[in-house]
């Protein structure tokens, strides 16, 4: 018998438009057009038909007639929440939901076209967080790939020469993370199709995040985009959910006579189609798999979370481009400086004197100025000192690249210290002419190319800042930037373009 083992098939590329099937069959990347009929929560009696379906950049809603009618020709009806059920009858609860188009023709029918952000199957709720959650599962082939634990084994007889296939589950362990106050296991499933032909084998490996206490929509939407970032992080390459399911109250999937107890399952559903799709992530592409990391995982992932508060625009914007590769290249190399610019601030770095100084000389000027100047001009001189105790982003910069990574480092990346300085000086520059269109100094800015390979550059730099603050050694992500494929790429030819490689 031939037996084939594969992992979950890769929907995203099949481009194969599913109509009205099943929503909770679905991964986020497939195409697809579901009939239903679909009410606000206010008119329950008031129900409308009308196709859910995936567009380009977003999900949509078209239905016939309209929840306003023409009251909402001329202006824009933000519904926030709609109830629907599909053909396949299934819940589905729709949120941030506004209305993009509105139509109707004499004689004929109304129509109604509204954009939402997510929506989730299985029930109807009244707000995001009107049902507490006891867990969420994340699967993801990216994320099967990247735990990398190969529990297929072939083995051939030696004196019959048939080959012979094991399979040893994967050890699931749980790592509690305080930060937050839920743990993260791994899990795994294990799909076995038979026919005459072969015996298949799909095998996935998914996280499970379970909180201490049950929560709202709103924290498990935080936390999972959050982690998200965080092995995109890891990987050096976005990581793409194929499923979000959350888990709810108990539920009797059995009989009466033998129950089977199990926590509903919500499917969620979000727009990832704005988003070009990675190719398929291999570990070996990967700056770090799961057993490179796996000693250091539950720390890793507390500090994560715990420095979010602090670091959460500096994630943001570190991975702007990542989740929205459609971004002007001055858009995302802006972003890659306001990161570092971001991440010094947030985290206290680089004052020029005590804030009890700062004070100090802040009130001394007020008295002194105060019977100088008008009130309107007084109030734009006071406006412009309460930064008066920041650095400039030179200096940032400067303090971030020269004072706080190794030599090494350094080397790797700049070569040596006057490298460093005018590469400092040349991306304040490009920043000040693309944010101020400041033409005076154009000379030395970056053009072309060379922004993009700067970017990639600053890219690094905030990658490597952002691994310490979770614990991980320096010189580790060092020797992984340099044997990791691509990134051993990408850093010297960046180098070579920017003519800091000698």
């Amino acid at each position: 018998m031939i037996v084939e083992i594969c992992n979950i098939k890769d929907n995203r590329r099949l481009k194969e438009l599913n109509r009205n099937v099943s929503l909770k069959k679905l991964t986020l990347q497939d195409d697809f057009e579901i009939e239903g009929y679909w009410w606000l929560p206010e008119e329950p009696e008031r129900k409308l038909a009308g196709t859910l379906y995936s567009g380009e950049d977003a999900i949509y809603l078209d239905i016939l007639e309209s929840f306003q009618g023409l009251q909402s020709v001329n202006r824009t009806s933000n519904y926030g929440i709609i109830h629907g059920f599909t053909v396949k009858g299934e819940e589905v609860t729709l949120f941030d939901s506004v209305q993009t188009n509105f139509s109707t023709n004499m004689p004929g029918i109304e129509k109604e076209k509204i954009i939402c952000s997510y929506f989730i199957t299985g029930g109807h709720f009244g707000s995001q967080n009107d049902v507490q959650f006891k867990a969420v599962e994340l699967y993801s082939e990216d994320l099967t790939n990247w735990f990398n634990k190969s529990p297929f084994r072939l083995e051939e007889d030696q004196e019959t020469s048939e080959i012979t296939t094991t399979y040893t589950p994967p050890d699931v362990i749980p790592y509690y993370i305080q930060s937050i106050e839920a743990e993260i296991k791994n899990s795994y499933d294990l799909n076995h199709n038979f026919s005459s032909k072969a015996s298949i084998f799909k095998y996935s490996e998914f996280i499970k995040l379970t909180p201490d206490d049950q929560r709202g929509f709103e924290w498990f939407q935080e936390k999972l985009f959050s982690f998200q970032k965080l092995i995109s992080l890891m990987m050096g390459e976005r990581l793409n959910y194929e499923r979000i399911i959350l888990r709810g109250e108990d539920e009797n999937l059995g009989t009466e006579e033998e129950p089977l107890i199990r926590p509903k399952k919500y499917h969620l559903f979000v727009s990832l189609r704005e988003n070009e799709m990675n190719d398929k992530l291999h570990s070996h592409k990967m700056l770090f798999t799961f057993p490179s990391i796996e000693v250091q995982f539950e720390e890793i992932c507390n500090k994560w979370f715990a420095k979010e508060e602090d670091l959460k625009n500096v994630y943001n914007l570190h991975f702007s481009d990542v989740f929205n590769p459609h971004l002007d290249l001055e858009d995302k190399f802006t972003n890659a400086v306001k990161s570092l610019e971001v991440y010094h601030r947030a985290l206290d770095y680089g004052k020029l004197f005590d804030e009890e100084r700062k004070n100090e000389i802040f009130e001394n000027v007020k008295e002194k100025l105060g019977g100088v100047l008008e009130a309107s001009d007084l109030e734009l001189v006071l406006n412009r000192l309460k930064h008066m105790n920041e650095y400039s982003l030179n200096s940032r910069l400067k303090d971030i690249i020269k004072k706080q990574l190794d030599q090494e480092t350094k080397q790797y990346l700049f070569n040596n210290s006057k490298k460093t300085d005018s590469f400092i000086n040349r991306v304040v520059e490009t920043r000040n002419h693309l944010t101020h269109y400041d033409e005076q100094r154009n000379a030395n800015r970056f053009n072309g190319i060379e922004l993009h390979f700067a970017k990639e550059l600053l890219k690094v730099v905030a990658s490597i800042a952002l691994f310490k603050e979770c614990g991980i050694e320096e010189e580790v992500v060092l020797e992984r930037l340099k044997n990791t494929f691509g990134n051993s790429q990408n850093v010297p030819r960046a180098k070579e373009r920017l003519g800091i490689d000698k």
